[in-house]
């Protein structure tokens, strides 16, 4: 063994000791996703999901987009909801690097099963012959530095050497604020003109990665940019997908809007995040505003024994397959 490598593995030991490592979903100390918290991830069915944005149980009817997305098709892993939002902003807030090969290998593992559904254009949502590169959408460069790496480069990286494609680091972003500060039609206009390529990408084919889709404005913004500069077709892969579901209720005095946020919130740190019903009141101009969903609670995935939802015998061998080579 060589003494950086000796010293390497000191390092880590020592860290084990101080910091041991801990379950991301619940806590447990032994490893960083324990078997209870796997089995109970909510993996989106991709035979039921929106071809289009990627949206749970949108192939028939999908109240989450238009059709109109400037992407060829969208493959979302799991739904943002317990552990997935905990790892997603256990790798990109608490750095957790360790996070990033088991993130990328649930994309490889939703890709695969996706490649037995159809797109818009009726071939499949993804095969690696149609894919000429990976890229992702980048972190600002205040983010960055704030950071000290681009999350997202490094769960693309683990993709594309587990997909055999080569990485195509071609994206960058000018400042922006904060995503999650912002609603709905905020965020399209934050990102409008923040992002450009700096490669010329010509007739190329390309994977585009994301952590998290909501509104779909960061992957519309990328696939603008990457269309600029010649990009043949953009197909989006995220580890998670977050939607809101709308309500039409009526406009609030400043005191029950007061009563409401703290009730939210003590929902939220009891955990239960549940729609709060709002009553209308007579006499008041309605108007939109988003309520958030119950946690998805999918179907137990195919590849843990279920026999409720057929998938191909192709995607349930790759989906084990795929989380067997991460644990």
């Amino acid at each position: 063994m060589r003494i950086g490598d000796f010293g390497r593995a000191m390092g880590e030991g020592l860290a084990e000791a101080l910091w041991p490592t801990r379950c991301v979903g619940c806590d447990q100390p032994g490893t960083l996703l324990c078997d209870r918290c796997r089995a109970e991830l909510p993996w989106i069915e991709q035979r039921l999901a929106c071809p289009v944005c990627g949206a749970p149980f949108g192939f028939l009817t999908c109240t989450e987009c238009d059709g109109d997305w400037p992407v060829r098709a969208t493959v979302a892993a799991l739904g943002f909801s317990g552990t997935p939002a905990r790892m997603a902003v256990g790798l990109k807030d608490a750095h957790e690097l360790r996070l990033a090969p088991v993130m990328a290998a649930a994309m490889l593992t939703a890709l695969e099963e996706s490649s037995a559904w159809p797109a818009q254009d009726g071939a499949p949502r993804f095969a690696p012959s149609a894919i000429d590169g990976v890229c992702f959408v980048p972190a600002t460069s205040r983010a960055y530095a704030r950071r000290g790496f681009d999350h997202m480069e490094l769960v693309a990286r683990e993709l594309a050497r587990g997909a055999g494609l080569p990485l195509a680091d071609v994206l960058v972003r000018s400042r922006a604020r904060d995503q999650r500060d912002l609603g709905r039609e905020a965020r399209s206009r934050n990102l409008e003109g923040t992002m450009r390529s700096v490669a010329d990408v010509s007739g190329a084919r390309l994977l585009l990665v994301d952590d998290v889709v909501t509104t779909g404005a960061s992957v519309a913004e990328a696939a603008r940019a990457l269309a600029e500069r010649g990009a043949a077709s953009v197909t989006v892969c995220a580890f998670a997908r977050s939607f809101a579901s709308w309500t039409r209720v009526g406009a609030l005095d400043p005191a029950r809007q007061a009563g409401g946020r703290a009730r939210e919130a003590r929902r939220r740190d009891r955990g239960a995040d549940r729609p709060v019903a709002v009553a209308l009141r007579a006499g008041q101009k309605p108007e939109w505003r988003p309520v958030p969903r119950r946690p998805l609670r999918l179907p137990r995935h195919p590849a843990r024994g279920s026999s409720r939802h057929k998938v191909p015998t192709s995607a349930r061998s790759g989906r084990a397959r795929r989380w067997d080579g991460v644990y």
